[in-house]
């Protein structure tokens, strides 16, 4: 009796079947979890370049009617990102912060830290900073 079952091969493509499934399965969760790593980390990108140009039209006004010089008032510039990052709403990015805001002359530095949850249920932290810089075109 035992020796009749084990030569019979009904049901031996199920184990191999179910394996590969869960190759795929896998398979499919890497791949997705990628590009959705990718892609939230393209909108914090983009959302940072966003912010950097936004800050950027924060001008020191006395500074530059006094002596014409360009300088980036940095509490203006904070200002314009904790606005800009509080109104943001993702369902890529979660806990989207500011975490410098940095002003040396004519230029703006913003950088930015976010996280988000991979299909696995783990969260993946993400930051980007971009860089924007006033100048002023004579006319003329």
């Amino acid at each position: 009796m035992i020796a009749s079952l084990l030569r019979d091969e009904r049901g031996s493509l199920l184990p191999l079947i179910l394996g590969y499934v869960a190759l795929l399965t896998a398979a499919l969760t890497v791949a997705v979890s990628i590009g959705q790593v990718a892609t939230a980390n393209a909108l914090l990108n983009n959302m940072a370049e966003e912010i950097a140009l936004a800050s950027a039209s924060s001008v020191d006004r006395g500074t530059y009617f006094s002596s014409g010089g360009l300088t980036i008032d940095v509490e203006s510039a904070r200002a314009v990102a904790m606005s800009a990052v509080s109104g943001e709403h993702s369902h890529l990015l979660n806990g989207i912060s500011v975490d410098a805001v940095l002003a040396t002359g004519s230029q703006v530095e913003i950088k930015l830290r976010a996280k988000t949850q991979l299909l696995t249920g783990q969260w993946r932290s993400l930051s980007a900073h971009a860089r924007a810089e006033v100048r002023v075109n004579p006319v003329g």
